[in-house]
C-alpha cells in the first residue's frame, strides 16, 4: 500500500499487529533526535498515532486514512492512522485464511 502526501510518499511495506509493531519500532532502534517513537492506540475512535518528536505540529496533511502531522522545519513529527483495526484485520484474515487452505 502506498499513501501519497504532497511532500512525502508513504509505503507500508508490512503490518504487524500493534503490540508486535511496537516491538519492532523499538527493536530497530528507529528514534528521531534522543526521543524514541511512541505509540497510542485509542480504541474507542480505532486511530493508532504514532509519535516522533514531542515538538508541537503547526502543519498536518490528510490522505487516504493517515495524516501527517509537521514540525515548524517541515519534519514528520506524528502520524495517526484512522481505521487501524480494520487495515490489520483484513491483511491478517487473508494470511491465516491461506495458512489454513
Amino acid at each position: 500500500m502506498k499513501v501519497e502526501f504532497s511532500k512525502h510518499v508513504l509505503k507500508v511495506v508490512s503490518v504487524y499487529p500493534c503490540r508486535d509493531l511496537a516491538r519492532e519500532i523499538i527493536r530497530g532502534g528507529n528514534k528521531m533526535g534522543k526521543n524514541k517513537v511512541k505509540l497510542w492506540f485509542d480504541e474507542e475512535t480505532d486511530i493508532l498515532y504514532v509519535s516522533f518528536r514531542k515538538w508541537p505540529a503547526v502543519d498536518s496533511e490528510e490522505g487516504e486514512g493517515m495524516r501527517l502531522e509537521y514540525d515548524k522545519e517541515g519534519q514528520i513529527i506524528g502520524v495517526e492512522v484512522f481505521g487501524i483495526t480494520e487495515r490489520l484485520a483484513k491483511p491478517l484474515a487473508r494470511k491465516l485464511a491461506r495458512a489454513v487452505e
